[in-house]
């Protein structure tokens, strides 16, 4: 250790003795912890001692707050912007960055956040698996770039000025768009069939299914028919909706079933996401013959209110958007009647429409055009997945198909003859639950193709309307 005749106070060059380009370090006492052993800051790693001492002399006049803040590291910038966003962000939005950083910027962590460079992140971005989750690399990389200059840490800022991440065109996920009017009358036709409420209820309030998951029965008031609810965003969090006389049969039946939540499983607990999406893909598959997403009705939503020229301040309050002018923002209010006013003008059930004999087989599945009864499991297997290319992507195809060897007994046995006991057994032999998933969605629409209806053990969602 030398003093290299440096004034009181501007601290210490210490040579560590190990194989390294950097071997000399600056540092500034900064005092001592709770045990009573002291502390530094560094303020760096240098090739030579001089190097290091003329480090030590730029940075005298700095405070020790500003250099404990110049070498923050990664880890310490990103718990700083959670801790002090807590408010801002949704409780979804900390889970997701928090996954991020721990799978996708392991190699970031221990980083002085001001030494990351362009490449660094372009690297992590890179690595993520999919297109959604670069997005969210992003993000998270530009939301603590901004944190870095609220900090005042050296450096430039280069996530902003990264190119964006785009979908690929060799992207298969179906793209989301909204409920034609006349898929909206085929499900107001079949309204009362097995969970069929579910889709409904979202196209008639604008709630995301996490927000239709996590509504509170003591913010449901039957009385003046409004539900209080939302997760996501500031303007959405606890948005009050009025209910639409179409559905609200769907809520008084809720609200009579046991639990805290509006919306429950079998056991009166809040139903899980895997549970909400096989139920509403069951529900739907006979009526809309493409790819479905339970986000598609809230397009349905918004894209409703449009068609009726509704204000568009109202709009976003209904859909928990942010106002789109500051002016609008902090001077108007929205009251409860205009959004009733608003949410009036969503669909209602055309008498000639409901008159139709509109049942499955006239909706003439693509599929299904060329099989009948007689055809076995692998036979409407085979030709749904032929032309529905959209239902499952490139990886989870083929993880699809090889789970498909392991149900062969049943396979080759006509789709009439095959029993409960049968298809569960054959369930059983399936390790994923995703492909169990898809297993009980094309045992659903095959059963309803063919006038059959199998109990499966793993869809044990009770009905209950």
């Amino acid at each position: 250790m030398t003093r290299e005749n440096l004034p009181y106070g501007a601290g210490t060059v210490i040579y560590i003795p190990r194989n390294t380009r950097h071997p000399y370090c600056a540092r500034r006492y900064r005092g001592k912890n709770q045990n009573g052993n002291p502390t530094y800051t560094i303020i760096g790693s240098y090739t030579t001692r001089e190097e290091a001492v003329q480090a030590l002399k730029e940075n005298m006049d700095r405070s020790g707050e500003d250099l404990r803040r110049a070498n923050m590291t990664f880890r310490e910038v990103l718990e700083h912007y959670l801790d002090n966003n807590i408010e801002h962000l949704s409780s979804s939005t900390i889970r997701v960055y928090k996954g991020v950083a721990k799978n996708h910027c392991v190699q970031l962590m221990d980083v002085r956040y001001q030494d990351i460079r362009a490449d660094d992140m372009r690297a992590v971005i890179a690595l993520a698996p999919t297109t959604t989750v670069k997005q969210s690399v992003k993000y998270l990389l530009t939301s603590l770039d901004r944190e870095a200059e609220l900090l005042d840490i050296p450096g430039k800022r280069y996530a902003q000025l990264l190119s964006p991440v785009r979908r690929k065109v060799t992207d298969t996920r179906a793209e989301r768009r909204a409920f034609t009017e006349k898929e909206i009358q085929r499900f107001l036709k079949h309204r009362n069939e097995k969970d069929m409420y579910l889709v409904l209820f979202m196209c008639y309030t604008g709630f995301r299914n996490g927000e239709f998951r996590t509504i509170r029965k003591e913010n449901v008031d039957l009385e003046n028919m409004v539900v209080t609810g939302g997760i996501k965003t500031p303007a959405g969090i606890m948005r009050q909706v009025p209910i639409h006389p179409v559905i609200q049969p769907f809520v008084r039946s809720m609200m009579q079933q046991p639990g805290e939540f509006l919306l429950t499983n079998a056991k009166g607990s809040r139903m899980g996401e895997t549970e909400f999406d096989r139920r509403y893909q069951m529900a739907i598959a006979p009526y809309v013959d493409r790819h479905f997403v339970p986000h598609e009705c809230r397009h349905s939503f918004y894209s409703k209110l449009e068609d009726a020229r509704v204000m568009e301040p109202v709009r976003c309050v209904l859909m928990g958007h942010e106002m789109p002018t500051v002016g609008q923002k902090y001077y108007m209010k929205v009251s409860i009647e205009k959004k009733r006013e608003a949410i009036l003008q969503l669909w209602e059930a055309h008498p000639e429409v409901l008159q139709r004999n509109d049942q499955y087989g006239v909706l003439e599945k693509k599929w299904w055009k060329n099989r009948d009864s007689a055809s076995t499991f692998r036979q409407l297997h085979d030709d749904y997945l032929k032309t529905n290319p959209h239902e499952l992507t490139k990886d989870p195809l083929s993880q699809f198909e090889r789970s498909m060897r392991s149900i062969n007994a049943v396979m080759d046995i006509q789709y009439q003859e095959l029993t409960d006991s049968m298809l569960n057994n054959e369930m059983q032999k399936i390790k994923s639950d995703f492909v169990k998933t898809k297993m009980a969605f094309l045992i659903h629409e095959f059963d309803r193709a063919t006038g059959m209806k199998h109990r499966l053990a793993f869809d044990t969602a009770e009905e209950s309307h």
